[in-house]
């Protein structure tokens, strides 16, 4: 009875966590937060929003990705941010974020990907890098299995994760482990 009680408990555990966004660091260079902190406090820094996941207008989609990066800042007190490189206060260093592409993070920084489109399955992929010109500073990739749009909250947790590692709280000296969430 206590063996068929933790398998039932295992498999419920295993079906929430399904379709949960996930995110992987491919890639960063030391200390990005401070450059990120740089950047915003010159004004607001440009999110390169590439691909269209939805049926959205690109309005309404470029909101939702500012949206998810101004929470995920947290650390910052103002963190402002801008689909406009014109309105950027460093336009060469920038966010950019392409779903539904298989493009690694040099590709995402030094090239202009189109990104994919809408998916049969609901899937949605993110590419993620911060960069400086087209030198890569943090690399993410992200994924949540379904979607039901711009306003599904697996969306916004899936942005908001992607943008979290992107830009990570600096690790301290001696203090070992794994840091998991955000």
């Amino acid at each position: 009875m206590q063996r068929m009680m933790v398998v039932a408990w295992v498999a419920v555990a295993v079906a929430a966590c399904a379709d949960q966004p996930k995110t992987t660091v491919g890639f960063q260079l030391g200390d990005v937060r401070t450059f990120a902190q740089w950047a915003l406090a010159q004004g607001p820094m440009w999110i390169d929003v590439r691909g269209q996941p939805f049926a959205a207008s690109r309005a309404e989609l470029e909101a939702a990705v500012k949206t998810a990066a101004t929470d995920a800042t947290n650390w910052t007190a103002d963190p402002r941010f801008t689909a406009s490189a014109d309105e950027a206060g460093v336009p060469t260093m920038r966010i950019v974020i392409t779903f539904n592409s298989a493009i690694d993070g040099q590709g995402n920084c030094a090239t202009l990907p189109a990104g994919g489109g809408l998916r049969p399955d609901g899937t949605v992929t993110v590419a993620a890098s911060f960069c400086d010109g087209a030198g890569l500073m943090s690399h993410v990739n992200g994924s949540v299995d379904t979607t039901g749009g711009l306003s599904d909250p697996r969306f916004h947790a899936l942005l908001r994760q992607v943008i979290a590692d992107l830009l990570p709280m600096p690790a301290r000296r001696g203090q070992g482990g794994i840091r998991m969430g955000v």
